[in-house]
């Protein structure tokens, strides 16, 4: 009886042992695996085998595209204040998730400053109105000169768009104000309006 029961215990190590060894990486993630508390390797979708008690699963990867929106007021060239919203789409680099980790504690942060940083620098370079008709451009520059930045720490910049430039309720007030008059003006007078009477 002894005998069996040690029998029995030395399976359920071995089968423990053999369980440990088993992990399975879900799609769209990256598993990075440290030995020793050093890192080691990089695993991607599949079933995978590590050294009980040696690797350990340091982080678990999320490879989708993740959004970030970011809202910055500033001026433009004329002196107009506006408010500019952007969105921005980021991933991980598949050939970068252990850069990614190790050198960038909070990418989302760090995205947030350098797309605040760009749009500071690119909208007072432009009047009102070209802000607005150029806003394409804008997006673009500031997608190039942050994705070169977070590719530095593993990151790759999908797409960035700018969403909306709003001046300030003052200077709608104002725009509203021009409009309005310069609608007036071409408006015939009153007089050619009004039909004669046969006397």
């Amino acid at each position: 009886m002894p005998f069996l029961i040690t029998l029995l215990v030395i399976a359920l190590i071995v089968a423990f042992l053999f369980l440990s060894t088993l992990f399975i990486v879900p799609q769209q993630q990256a598993y990075i695996i440290e030995r020793f508390g050093k890192f080691n390797k990089v695993q991607f979708a599949g079933i995978h085998i590590r050294i009980p008690f040696v690797d350990r699963i340091a982080m678990k990867t999320n490879m989708r595209v993740n959004q970030l929106n970011v809202q910055l007021e500033t001026k433009t060239l004329d002196n107009v204040f506006v408010t500019v919203v952007a969105s921005t789409q980021f991933r991980v680099d598949p050939s970068n998730v252990a850069t990614a980790y190790y050198e960038l504690r909070d990418p989302a942060g760090q995205l947030r400053s350098y797309m605040e940083d760009a749009l500071r620098s690119a909208i007072p370079a432009l009047s009102l109105d070209d802000a607005f008709s150029r806003k394409d451009d804008v997006a673009f520059d500031v997608q190039k000169t942050v994705g070169n930045e977070m590719s530095r720490f593993g990151f790759t910049v999908v797409k960035t768009l700018i969403t909306a430039i709003d001046p300030s309720p003052q200077v709608k007030n104002a725009m509203d104000s021009i409009k309005w008059t310069t609608s007036l003006s071409n408006v015939p007078s009153v007089r050619h309006w009004l039909i004669p009477f046969p006397s």
